[in-house]
């Protein structure tokens, strides 16, 4: 449904997690910590190994006919070049339009299994695993310094002024000099950089707001309702990809590669619109949602209540 779906790469994580998961926060936090560098070194090396193709690149086209070596750094250059900056006209960025929107479902499946394979392969272990690894160790010493419970008050505020006070200017700052430089290879890969740093601060500062609005009494309403979302996490994130796949890909409308990105934010809208009405209007009748309830009786081997007695 969805090649990049992160759940096998939070699935690995979980191998290391849970013996881990009895350590004190300091040593989590140092855990995180040296994750986060060893993720930031390596993109680091990457950046430096792309300033030296860049350096060559002139040179090389010039001895890329004659020179084995030279003719592999003028490719290795240019891929890096296109993926930054995509042709949007190319050949095969058409085809993979057609495939996804109107091939055959054989094509089709084969073209999803593909691309699949390679980010839950090379993509996951290069990049996705350890910027996960190091959230997530965060995120239990946090809530093992009780940084979720009531009695640290001043939790919210001090997330929002901290990540959004560092992490907005990052952002503000990353996506200005990419303008800038018409998205320049080497200013992306040295943006990469920071990305784990950024990211993690922004992110402080929306649980933050959130932790702050939950504790409040203002939207009630809306408060349930994102209440049943979280209750329905697995039922509403895989149902996200089963609507993508009937409006965007070859099985259902075809959609897929006829919008620009401001227009999807419409279709995202109206998901989150149907998934806080529907949760709401679910869980009003069922204990579970249907994935959390398949899941429920497959861990505990036995079928397990459903629906809600009335009275």
């Amino acid at each position: 449904l969805w090649p990049a779906d992160i759940l096998f790469t939070y699935g690995l994580c979980g191998l290391l997690l849970f013996p881990l998961r009895r350590l004190p926060v300091p040593a989590l936090l140092a855990t995180a910590l040296l994750v986060m560098s060893l993720n930031a070194s390596l993109r680091w090396a990457d950046l430096n190994e792309a300033r030296g193709l860049s350096a060559a690149y002139p040179d090389a086209l010039l001895q890329a006919e004659a020179d084995p070596r030279a003719a592999e750094i003028v490719e290795q250059w240019e891929n890096i070049v296109e993926r930054t900056r995509p042709d949007v006209t190319s050949e095969e960025l058409a085809e993979t339009i057609r495939i996804t929107s109107s091939g055959e479902f054989g094509e089709f499946y084969r073209d999803r299994a593909t691309t699949s394979l390679i980010l839950q392969t090379v993509v996951a272990l290069n990049a996705w695993f350890l910027d996960a690894l190091a959230v997530m160790l965060i995120g239990m010493a946090a809530l093992r310094a009780g940084l979720f419970g009531e009695s640290a008050r001043k939790a919210p505020l001090l997330l929002m002024l901290v990540g959004y006070g560092i992490g907005l200017p990052l952002s503000l700052g990353e996506t200005w000099t990419l303008i800038d430089v018409d998205f320049d290879p080497l200013m992306k890969k040295f943006w990469l950089v920071l990305y784990d740093l950024r990211r993690l601060l922004v992110a402080a500062g929306h649980l933050g707001l959130l932790l702050a609005w939950s504790r409040g009494s203002r939207f009630a309403w809306l408060k349930a309702r994102v209440m049943a979302v979280g209750r329905m996490a697995l039922s509403n994130y895989l149902g996200q990809s089963i609507l993508g796949a009937l409006v965007f890909y070859t099985v259902g409308f075809g959609l897929f590669g006829r919008y620009t990105g401001w227009q999807i934010y419409i279709y995202v809208f109206a998901v989150w619109v149907f998934q806080l009405g529907f949760s709401h209007w679910w869980l009003g009748r069922y204990r579970f949602g249907p994935a959390e309830w398949l899941w429920r009786s497959l861990t505990y081997r036995q079928k397990q209540p459903l629906r809600i007695a009335p009275g």
